[in-house]
């Protein structure tokens, strides 16, 4: 009886992020008016491309038991470079550009922590306001625009029953990651980093250099989705995401209702960005039913918390099942 219980407890959970999205979009179509219609579904896919596909970075780091508090800053600065070298050389050299700028702060990053041995959320958190403060002054603190509105009209247009372009390029490249990380020697290494750094680095494995890569993949995507939001707006501002729910929240909250674990070596980009998803589904509801930001950050907080005393009722359970005093056992049986 305990396995079966066991059995459907832990498929539940593996399976939590698709049934909150499921539970979620029934009772928003049951409350929200016009909440189903095509429109507002292919709305909501296009709001969630930007969280869904900078969490699949941010996971990725986080897999390799680093963080990325960065994150946030590195999208405006993607979307300041796309917009910048775009109206110099166009497109391709915007996209090269702000993929390049992204990059970089992300191995910068890893650089500090691997090489610096110093905690990521310090160092991550010290860069985020270091490009924050660069790109106040690179703009006057003013908004920039594209010069050739064109590539909007091609990223916002419907291409394929509910998904626009930007939504199957976000599709398609978090594929390609999921793909790497899992179906992959090296992309499996990254879950053994994270997971026990000690045993990898017995095995032969170059730890920091997975690292490094790690948060150099979390840079990149940011700054793919500071493109993706620039590109289908034409417009980026320093400070984006400052009024409202902000995109970094966004990100963070994805990965940890995904089930990534803050100590590295269980998560999956996909379920980050399903959970990316749930949340867009959620605000879009809230808003249809007249519910303002605060609502929607409570929401958001409230789903969190939800999440954490789950895993830790659930871990404190497992922990009393595996341990050896017989007392405990017949204690938790009883419960």
């Amino acid at each position: 009886m305990y396995k079966k219980k066991v059995k459907i407890s832990t498929l539940i959970n593996n399976k939590r992020i698709y049934i909150m999205l499921v539970l979620v979009s029934i009772i928003m179509t049951i409350i929200a008016p016009n909440f189903s219609t095509s429109y507002n579904v292919t709305t909501i896919i296009k709001s969630s491309c930007l969280s869904a596909l900078v969490a699949a970075g941010f996971t990725t780091a986080m897999l390799a038991g680093g963080l990325d508090l960065s994150v946030g800053s590195v999208i405006n600065l993607g979307a300041v470079v796309a917009i910048y070298f775009t109206n110099i050389g166009g497109i391709f050299l915007g996209v090269i550009a702000a993929m390049f700028a992204g990059a970089i702060v992300g191995l910068m990053n890893g650089f500090i922590v691997t090489k610096g041995k110093l905690h990521p959320f310090i160092v991550t958190l010290g860069m985020m306001t270091t490009i924050k403060g660069l790109l106040y002054i690179i703009t006057g603190s003013c908004s920039i625009s594209l010069d050739n509105f064109d590539v909007v009209s091609f990223i916002e247009a419907r291409v394929l029953f509910l998904f626009t372009a930007k939504s199957l390029i976000t599709i398609a490249i978090i594929i390609i990651l999921a793909l790497f990380l899992t179906k992959t020697r090296k992309g499996r290494v990254f879950y053994l980093i994270g997971g026990n750094p000690d045993t990898a680095w017995y095995a032969g494995y170059k730890v920091d250099r997975y690292k490094l890569a790690a948060f150099g993949i979390s840079g990149l995507f940011a700054a793919i989705g500071g493109i993706l939001f620039v590109y289908s707006t034409g417009v980026a501002i320093p400070n984006m995401g400052e009024a409202g729910v902000s995109p970094q929240l966004l990100v963070i909250a994805s990965s940890i209702l995904g089930g990534t674990s803050m100590y590295g070596g269980t998560g999956s980009v996909v379920k980050s960005a399903v959970a990316a998803l749930t949340l867009n589904t959620l605000f879009s509801g809230l808003s249809n039913v007249g519910a303002g930001y605060e609502v929607q950050i409570f929401s958001c907080g409230l789903l969190l918390a939800i999440i954490v005393i789950y895993e830790a009722y659930s871990t404190y359970k497992d922990d009393l099942y595996r341990g050896q005093r017989k007392k405990l056992l017949l204690e938790s049986k009883n419960k």
